[in-house]
């Protein structure tokens, strides 16, 4: 089986709902989508293409988009900190919408403090507080300074102890 993967902001070839179901129809090894854009209207015509799974890149809108009709996500801050991502995906499959909401705030908390994803320094420095070796940055790209690793370490901290997560693993 067989992903299609669309990211159009960082992509030249934005693939149309259109252009996804014609592919799934004359291959049938490929069975859903990836979508990393937060445009809903897209997310609901790949969701409306009908046996076809529809993953989403958005972190900060896995609840909505469960609703929407989205299988899960595949997120850059849950690879650092899953466990609110699987609680809100557990508590959507079991109809505590109350709980879920509750967890998709967490979910949101943690997206802001990596800052969305928009400098992946802040991810490998919170990879390594939780105890995995996440190396260095590579060029042209930096390490964060130890003032922002100081500050982060910070937010973590008290986002985690919000949460009830353990920082380090």
């Amino acid at each position: 089986p067989i992903y299609l993967y669309n990211i159009p902001q960082c992509a030249s070839n934005d693939i149309k709902a259109e252009v996804a179901e014609r592919i799934r129809n004359r291959c049938p090894n490929v069975i859903g989508i990836k979508y990393s854009f937060a445009d809903i209207n897209r997310t609901v015509d790949y969701v409306n293409i009908g046996n076809f799974s529809v993953l989403h890149g958005a972190d900060r809108l896995l609840l909505s988009l469960l609703v929407l009709g989205c299988d899960g996500t595949v997120s850059g801050v849950a690879g650092v900190f899953p466990e609110p991502y699987v609680e809100v995906y557990k508590a959507y499959t079991e109809g505590n919408l109350e709980k879920a909401i509750e967890k998709q705030k967490i979910c949101v908390k943690f997206c802001d403090v990596l800052r969305r994803g928009t400098n992946m320094s802040y991810f490998k420095e919170a990879l390594k507080m939780r105890g995995i070796p996440a190396g260095h940055m590579r060029k042209p790209q930096l390490d964060l300074p130890e003032e922002e690793i100081a500050v982060l370490k910070e937010e973590l901290e008290q986002l985690c102890k919000e949460a009830g997560i353990e920082l380090k693993l």
